[in-house]
């Protein structure tokens, strides 16, 4: 998973290097790298994280959750999205 090198804020919503993590913007920062090699960290890595800092499971309670988001969008627009099928 892709990480940022700058820590998170609600306060500085116009800090790209907060708020994006895309690779080409974050290597444009002083930053990069900061935390993780190329702010870039494995499932395995943060699961471990999560599970000493926060008693939490990325693996077992929070992916589970972000896959069925993701499929509750496709099946709300996945009719709606445009295809030009020539």
């Amino acid at each position: 998973m892709r990480t940022s090198c700058k820590e998170y804020s609600r306060d500085k919503l116009d800090n790209k290097f907060v708020h994006l993590t895309n690779d080409a913007i974050q290597k444009s920062s002083v930053d990069y790298g900061k935390y993780e090699s190329s702010n870039k960290v494995s499932y395995v890595v943060f699961e471990k994280l999560l599970k000493d800092e926060k008693n939490v499971s990325f693996m077992g309670e929070i992916l589970p959750k972000i896959k069925a988001l993701v499929t509750d969008v496709f099946n709300a627009t996945g009719t709606k999205i445009y295809t030009n099928n020539k």
